[in-house]
């Protein structure tokens, strides 16, 4: 509490939530590989609320069901061996209500 001779005021404490858009801060760069080696995307991003994150795979989602890649909980992307041969576009999209950021890895198998 504060006092002074034009009155006085009592501190009250509170909690600001700070709303953010999607950004990816780190990803997975574009690399070539041999169709058999297993691989994992990461597609680590920050905003609040939390955003969601949701791969594709040469324009396709990918979810639970795919035989070709398993999203994890950590926001990653498993890739099956084998690859199919030739280039794989990866795109991992976050969104939140305050927008959406997508961000692409070439991914070449031989």
């Amino acid at each position: 509490m504060a006092k002074n001779e034009l009155g006085e005021i009592t501190s009250r404490s509170g909690q600001l939530n700070v709303w953010m858009a999607p950004t990816i801060i780190n990803q997975t760069p574009s690399l070539s590989l041999s169709r058999y080696d297993p691989l994992a995307l990461y597609c680590q991003t920050t905003g609040n609320p939390k955003p969601l994150v949701v791969w594709f795979l040469n324009g396709e989602p990918v979810d639970g069901r795919s035989v070709q890649a398993t999203p994890l909980a950590t926001g990653s992307l498993y890739l099956h061996p084998p690859l199919p041969p030739g280039d794989t576009i990866a795109t991992c999209e976050a969104s939140n209500h305050l927008g959406v950021v997508r961000s692409t890895t070439v991914i070449t198998a031989s």
